[in-house]
């Protein structure tokens, strides 16, 4: 729980910039993808936090949570090195 706040802090912090400079987003398509991030987040948590609530299944949700961010993270890291390669 205490490492998702600084992955939080810089996945949200460096996807603006990301967007811009990498993608060439506009200004106003870059600011519509970092809320509808902040938006999908939030209504995660909900999903997350009612599923814990009907299932008193707090330690496996976590895992499960934990599993889906490392395999994210590792298939990003995956692409940003084939694309240097490339």
């Amino acid at each position: 729980m205490i490492l998702s706040f600084p992955t939080f802090s810089f996945t949200s912090d460096s996807l603006l910039s990301w967007v811009l400079v990498s993608h060439n987003f506009n200004v106003r398509d870059a600011s519509f993808l970092f809320y509808l991030n902040g938006v999908v987040q939030c209504l995660m948590g909900i999903v997350a936090g009612w599923i814990m609530y009907k299932t008193r299944r707090y330690k496996w949700l976590t895992f499960a949570g934990v599993a889906i961010r490392i395999i994210g993270y590792g298939v990003s890291i995956l692409r940003i090195r084939l694309k240097m390669i490339r």
